[in-house]
């Protein structure tokens, strides 16, 4: 077996796995440019560079399993002036403390840390399902369906 990551607890046994690769996507096309990854539970959690989204993926078989729409956070530190807009940088800061179970966001050159709460989305909320699965996946360009 290749070993594709070790790691040493100071005594004579090393635990060692095996990497292996797998492809995201949600409705059967691939997602890119996730980054900024993190276990939660058991889902890997990673934004999409350059969104206000987080994927929450399967890790055995890398389905998106859900979206989180971190819509606004940047834009309101900025109206609050706690970070120069131009400093300020995209999201891209995931942490879990599993824990608590407690999840924190923040961004590059963000003078905050949030700690979020995931909340289902409910029909009729505004922006639509349909508009944030394509602000999401803005290399998409079509519709979900």
């Amino acid at each position: 077996m290749p070993i594709g990551c070790v790691a040493a607890s100071a005594s004579a046994a090393l635990a060692a796995s095996q990497v292996r690769q797998i492809t995201v996507t949600d409705r059967g096309k691939q997602i890119h440019w996730l980054n900024e990854l993190e276990m939660v539970g058991d889902e890997l959690w990673g934004n999409v560079w350059q969104t206000e989204c987080i994927a929450r993926v399967n890790v055995t078989t890398g389905v998106v399993v859900g979206w989180i729409h971190m819509h606004g956070l940047r834009q309101g530190l900025v109206e609050r002036r706690l970070g120069a807009e131009r400093e300020m940088d995209v999201l891209n800061g995931i942490a879990y403390d599993a824990a608590t179970k407690r999840i924190f966001v923040t961004g590059k050159l963000w003078p905050r840390v949030f700690e979020i709460a995931v909340q289902p989305y409910e029909l009729g909320q505004v922006p639509t399902w349909a508009a944030v699965k394509h602000l999401c996946w803005p290399s998409l360009g079509g519709s979900w369906g």
